[in-house]
This record gives C-alpha cells, sequence and structure tokens, in this order.
C-alpha cells in the first residue's frame, strides 16, 4: 500500500530526471567541439534519459497496455541508439582519417574462420567481418517488425 502511494512520486522523479538528463545532452550537443564529442554526448546522455523517461511513463500508467508499449518503445531505442551512434562514429572517422588507415582497420569478426562450403560466398570485395554483421541487422529488423506487429495487432494489452 505505501509503494501505490508513492509511485506517482517515483514516476515524476524519474520523469524529472529524465528531462534534466537531457537537457544536459543537448547541451553538450551544443558546446562539444567535434563531432565525435558531439555523437557521444547525444546518443549515451540521451539514450540513459529517454531510459528514464519511459520508465517515468510506466510508473505514472495505470493500464498495463501502456506498460508494454512502453516497455517496446524502451527495447527499440536500446537496440537502436547504440547502433545509430556506432554509424555516425564511423562516418565522422571517415571524413576525417585517410582512406588508406580505414581500410587497414580490423572489422568485428575478422577472427572468424572461413565459412563452410553449406554457406553461399561472400559477395567480391566484402570483407570477413561484414557478412556477420548484416546476419546480426537483419536478425534485429525481423525481431523488431514482429514485437511492432504484435503491438499494433494488440497482442500485450
Amino acid at each position: 500500500m505505501i509503494f501505490a502511494a508513492a509511485l506517482p512520486f517515483i514516476a515524476s522523479l524519474l520523469l524529472a530526471a529524465g528531462a534534466l538528463l537531457l537537457a544536459f545532452a543537448a547541451w553538450g550537443v551544443v558546446i562539444l567541439p567535434d563531432a565525435l564529442s558531439r555523437q557521444h554526448a547525444a546518443t549515451k546522455a540521451g539514450t540513459l534519459a529517454l531510459a528514464l523517461v519511459c520508465g517515468g511513463a510506466m510508473a505514472a500508467a495505470t493500464d498495463a497496455g501502456w506498460v508494454w508499449r512502453l516497455l517496446l518503445v524502451l527495447v527499440f531505442l536500446l537496440a537502436t541508439l547504440p547502433i545509430a551512434s556506432h554509424l555516425l562514429a564511423r562516418a565522422a572517422l571517415r571524413e576525417e582519417t585517410d582512406p588508406a588507415e580505414i581500410d587497414a582497420a580490423p572489422l568485428l569478426g575478422d577472427g572468424i574462420p572461413a565459412a563452410s562450403s553449406a554457406t553461399a560466398p561472400a559477395p567480391a570485395g566484402a570483407r570477413p567481418g561484414s557478412r556477420v554483421l548484416r546476419r546480426l541487422g537483419i536478425a534485429l529488423a525481423v525481431l523488431l517488425i514482429t514485437l511492432t506487429g504484435a503491438a499494433n495487432l494488440g497482442l500485450f494489452s
């Protein structure tokens, strides 16, 4: 009973903390000197701030359907914001770095042994790690599409 009485206070506290952290992230984007620092402020603090806002909204929600929807939003944010951050960092790095240095850098999966003959060969010019990243991206996209479809059909309410 005490927890139910404290729930609006907890929700307000989480929402306020999230809003304050979002303001700090926005300020960091404005004042930090280079693209990588600005991207770091936007994605790291922004992800935590949005998680706090979603947590506060979940605490304030009176309907279980809204809690499920907010959990889906939170999962989507936690799954996509780090990927977007990584892609932004790569784009900024490509703008500032010599192309020969970029081509020499190792990719995720470069240490994986050659694939068996049961799998299709990689496209010409593809690096070994690109297949792993492509499969991971496809699996993530299928998962998110499935969860979004289930939410639209009302399976979580």
